[in-house]
C-alpha cells in the first residue's frame, strides 16, 4: 500500500526537468518556469508570484513567429501522452487501493450490525422468559386470591345466622 502526503498527492514534480536540446527554441516563460523549478526542486512551498509576474511577458520577450513554427510540437505531444499515461496508472493503483479499502470498511462496517443482531435476539429471549415468568407468578397469585376468597366466604357463612 503506497500512501502519500496530502501535499504530494495535488502536485507532481519530476526528478529531472525534461531534456532540451540547443536546437530546439524555448520561450522565455518556459524557460524562466523550469529555472523556477530547478531552484525550488523538492521545496513543496514555492513562490509563484515570479512566475505569475512573467505570464505577463514584455513586448521584447514576445516568441517570435518562427520560434513557434519551429518548435517540436511532436516532441511535446510524445511527452504528454507519456505523462498523460503515467498520470493515468497513477490514478488507477489509487482507485484499487481506494475499492480495497471500501471493501474492507463493508466488511468492518456489518460486524457491530451483525453483534447487534445477536445482542437483540437474545435481549428477546430475555424479555420473553421475563414475561412468561411473570405471567406464571400472577397466575399463581390469582389462584392464591381465589382461594383466599373462597376461605372468606366461607368464614363468612359459618358467621351467618341460620334462619
Amino acid at each position: 500500500m503506497n500512501i502519500t502526503s496530502p501535499a504530494d498527492a495535488g502536485e507532481h514534480r519530476p526528478s529531472t526537468p525534461p531534456a532540451q536540446t540547443d536546437d530546439l527554441p524555448t520561450s522565455p516563460l518556459t524557460s524562466k518556469a523550469d529555472e523556477k523549478l530547478d531552484d525550488k526542486q523538492g521545496d513543496k512551498r514555492v513562490d509563484n508570484s515570479n512566475v505569475m509576474e512573467s505570464a505577463q511577458p514584455n513586448e521584447d520577450e514576445q516568441p517570435s513567429d518562427s520560434e513557434f513554427r519551429d518548435f517540436d510540437w511532436d516532441d511535446l505531444q510524445d511527452r504528454y501522452a507519456k505523462e498523460m499515461e503515467a498520470q493515468t496508472q497513477t490514478e488507477h493503483k489509487i482507485r484499487e487501493e481506494f475499492d480495497q479499502l471500501m471493501a474492507f470498511y463493508q466488511i468492518w462496517q456489518q460486524i457491530p450490525q451483525i453483534q447487534e443482531q445477536e445482542r437483540c435476539a437474545k435481549r428477546l429471549r430475555t424479555r420473553v422468559a421475563f414475561v412468561e415468568m411473570q405471567e406464571m407468578e400472577l397466575e399463581k397469585q390469582q389462584k392464591h386470591h381465589e382461594k383466599v376468597m373462597l376461605a372468606f366466604k366461607s368464614a363468612l357463612e359459618m358467621l351467618k345466622p341460620e334462619h
